[in-house]
C-alpha cells in the first residue's frame, strides 16, 4: 500500500515509489520508537548535553509555555490541532529525528531546530487521513481485514516480547560466538610457480626443515613469490584455502594448494588470535541474545500448552490428509476437537484442514501427491495453538487497553488509510506524457552518466626516491617490463593496497589518484604515494564519462518521473485540505 510513497512524501527521505504495494508499515513520522536518543547523555568533551524544549501557545489564552523534547509530558501535548485531532510533540520529535536519520538535516538545520517542514508534513498526511476517513476509506473491506489482522499479530507480539523482556545473553555464548566471528590467522604464505617445486618444499618441511627459510630461498631464486608473515581473517582467503588452514595446529604448514594458473600456494599458521572489535562483540550479544529469547519464549509456550491445553495425539496421528478416503474435503467439515483449550474454542480436524489449505494454497492435490502434507500437520497444528494461547493470555493482560497497543495499532491504520485513499483517490488521476519524461531526463542527466573507466599498469615501491628513479628511466624509452623485473625495493604484491591489470570503474579509484589521472594521455607515467608506499603509473587504456541513451534509460526514468508527479499531486491535495480544515500550529519554536 505504498508505504515508500508514504514516507517519501510526509518526511521528504527518499524517493517515492509508485509501484510499491507491500504491506504498509507504520509511518515513520508518527513512530514513536524512532524518537532521538535523551539529551542527559554526554558529549564528546564530557559535559552534559542540554536539554532541547518545545515552546508552546496556550490557545485560549496566548500564553507561552515550554515543554522538554523527550518527556513523558509530549505523548499528549499538542504541537497542532486538526479540528478534534492532534500532532503530539512526541510525533513531531520522532518525525525529525527520521528526517535527521536519512541525511536532511545536518548541523546547521539541528542548530536552527527547523521544525516546519517536517510539521508540514504531518498535518498533510493527517489531512488525508482525516478525508479517507470522511470517505469510508477504513470500512473497505480489504482494509477492515488488514486491521484485524494487524490487532491480533500485535497483541501476539507484545504478549511474546513481555515474555522474553527479562532474557539476557549466556556470557559463554556469547564469548564463543565472538572468537567464531573474530578470529584471526597469522600465516606465512608462497606463491610458487611449478608443482614440482611446491611438491619438494612440502616434502623438505615434513622432514624438519625450515618453512621460513625455504620460502625465502624459493623468492630470492624466482621461483616463488611471498613468503611474508600477515594476519588475515578467515574470510579473506579463498574457501579452499581457508578450509586447509583451520585443520592446521599452529606451526604446522598446508599441503600444496592449486590456484588455477597462478601456481601452487603453502601456508604456514603461525598464531590464532582474536582481536577485540566492539562491534563483532556486539554481534555476538545480539545473537546469543535472541537464541535466549528463543529458548525463553519456547519454554514460556509449552508452559502455557501444559495449563490450559489437552491434545489429542491419537487422532492427530490417525489424520491422513493425503489419503483418498474419506478426503480433504470430508476432513475440511470434520469438527472432532484435536485440542482441547480452557477458556477458549478447541481447535478442530476443519481448522488444521483450514491452516494446510491456506499453506498449500497453490494446490491441495498436488503436495497431497507429493507427499508433504502430512509432515506438516504437527508444525501447523502447533502454530494454531500457539496464536490461541497467546490470544488469551492477551486479554488476560488487557493488552489491548495499553498505551503501547494502542499507539501501535493508530500509527499502522493511519498508514494503511492514507496509503488505500492515495491508490484509489489520487493516481488514478495522475498521467505521465512522454515530454514530461524527457524533461525529467534532461533534469537528471547526471544520474544516467556512465562514468570514466580505467585500465592501469604499474609498479608498487617501498621508497619515494625508488619510484622517482623508475619513472625517470621509463620517460627515457626503458621497458616497463624490464623494470618490473629488474628495479630494487619493490613492494610484495600481497601488500600493495593499489592493484593493476583490468578495467575499473573511476569510483573504484583512490580519491586522491584521480586528479593525478586526469592530465594523463595514454602511456604516461605518472607518481602516486599513499600510505607510505609509492607508485609508478600507466594509463593503459581509458574511457571517459558519457551520457546513457534516452532510450536505454526510458524505463527508469518514466517511474521516477511519475514518482515525483504522484508526489506533487499529494502534496497540492493536503494543501486543498488545509484550506478546508484550517489547522491550528500551537508550536512557536524548538530550543534550549
Amino acid at each position: 500500500m505504498l508505504t515508500h510513497l508514504v514516507l517519501g512524501v510526509l518526511l521528504g527521505t527518499a524517493a517515492p515509489s509508485a509501484g510499491a504495494s507491500a504491506p504498509p508499515s507504520k509511518l515513520a513520522a508518527t513512530d514513536s520508537k524512532a524518537a532521538p536518543a535523551k539529551p542527559a547523555a554526554k558529549g564528546a568533551t564530557g559535559a552534559a548535553v542540554s536539554e532541547t524544549y518545545a515552546y508552546l501557545r496556550d490557545e485560549r489564552t496566548g500564553a507561552i509555555r515550554k515543554v522538554p523534547l523527550f518527556s513523558p509530558e509530549a505523548d499528549t501535548t499538542a504541537v497542532a490541532k486538526i479540528r478534534e485531532e492532534m500532532i503530539t510533540l512526541r510525533e513531531l520529535s520522532s518525525a525529525l529525528a527520521a528526517s535527521h536519520m536519512a541525511g536532511h538535516a545536518g548541523p546547521a538545520h539541528q542548530k536552527k531546530r527547523e521544525f516546519g517542514p517536517v510539521l508540514d508534513r504531518l498535518l498533510s498526511a493527517r489531512l488525508i487521513v482525516l478525508e479517507a476517513r470522511e470517505t469510508g476509506i477504513p470500512e473497505l473491506p480489504e482494509v477492515k481485514a488488514e486491521i484485524a489482522d494487524f490487532r491480533a499479530e500485535t497483541l501476539r507480539r507484545i504478549v511474546k516480547n513481555r515474555a522474553v523482556k527479562d532474557a539476557k545473553a549466556d556470557p559463554a555464548e556469547v564469548e564463543k560466538l565472538f572468537n567464531e566471528s573474530s578470529v584471526e590467522w597469522q600465516v606465512r604464505s608462497v606463491l610458487v610457480q611449478k608443482e614440482d617445486d611446491a611438491k619438494k618444499l612440502a616434502a623438505a618441511v615434513k622432514s624438519g626443515k625450515s618453512f621460513d627459510e625455504l620460502a625465502k630461498q624459493l623468492v630470492a631464486e624466482k621461483k616463488a613469490t611471498g613468503g611474508t608473515s600477515e594476519a588475515v581473517a578467515p574470510d579473506k582467503l579463498r574457501p579452499e584455502i581457508a578450509g586447509a588452514v583451520r585443520q592446521l595446529k599452529i606451526g604446522a604448514v598446508t599441503e600444496p594448494q592449486k590456484l588455477s594458473s597462478d601456481g601452487f600456494v603453502l601456508v604456514k599458521l603461525e598464531a590464532v588470535r582474536h582481536p577485540e572489535d566492539a562491534a563483532k562483540r556486539q554481534a555476538a550479544v545480539d545473537r546469543a541474545l535472541a537464541v535466549e529469547k528463543g529458548l525463553v519464549l519456547r519454554r514460556y509456550y509449552e508452559g502455557l500448552v501444559k495449563q490450559y491445553a489437552k491434545k489429542d495425539d491419537k487422532l492427530l496421528a490417525a489424520l491422513d490428509f493425503e489419503a483418498e478416503k474419506p478426503g480433504f474435503d470430508a476432513l475440511a467439515k470434520d469438527t472432532r476437537p484435536i485440542v482441547q483449550i480452557q477458556g477458549a474454542a478447541p481447535i478442530t480436524v476443519a481448522d488444521l484442514a483450514a491452516a494446510i489449505q491456506k499453506k498449500f494454497f497453490h494446490g491441495i492435490e498436488q503436495a497431497a501427491k507429493s507427499k508433504k502434507i502430512n509432515r506438516e500437520k504437527d508444525d501447523l497444528l502447533s502454530f494454531i495453538l500457539a496464536e490461541r494461547l497467546f490470544d488469551l493470555e492477551a486479554a488476560r493482560a488487557k493488552i489491548a487497553d495499553s498505551p503501547e497497543y494502542k499507539t501501535t495499532v493508530t500509527e499502522y491504520t493511519n498508514s494503511l488509510v492514507f496509503g488505500t485513499f492515495v491508490q484509489k483517490v489520487i493516481i488514478p488521476n495522475v498521467k505521465v506524457s512522454e515530454p514530461e519524461i524527457k524533461k525529467y531526463f534532461e533534469q537528471h542527466k547526471s544520474d544516467y552518466t556512465y562514468p570514466a573507466f580505467y585500465k592501469l599498469d604499474g609498479i608498487g615501491f617501498t621508497r619515494a626516491a625508488d619510484a622517482q628513479a623508475a619513472v625517470a628511466k621509463l620517460n627515457k624509452g626503458t621497458d616497463l617490463g624490464w623494470i618490473r623485473s629488474n628495479a630494487e625495493g619493490q613492494l610484495n604484491p600481497d601488500d600493495q593496497t593499489l592493484h593493476f591489470g583490468g578495467t575499473v570503474v573511476s569510483k573504484a579509484l583512490p580519491k586522491d589518484l584521480l586528479p593525478i589521472l586526469a592530465t594523463t594521455k595514454k602511456g604516461d607515467y605518472r607518481l602516486y604515494s599513499s600510505e607510505g608506499q609509492h607508485y609508478v603509473v600507466q594509463v593503459v587504456e581509458y574511457t571517459a564519462p558519457s551520457v546513457q541513451k534516452y532510450e536505454e534509460a526510458r524505463s527508469d526514468v518514466g517511474q521516477k518521473a511519475y514518482d515525483e508527479k504522484i508526489g506533487r499531486a499529494i502534496e497540492e491535495y493536503a494543501a486543498k485540505l488545509k484550506k478546508a480544515y484550517k489547522p491550528k500550529i500551537l508550536i512557536t519554536k524548538l530550543g534550549n
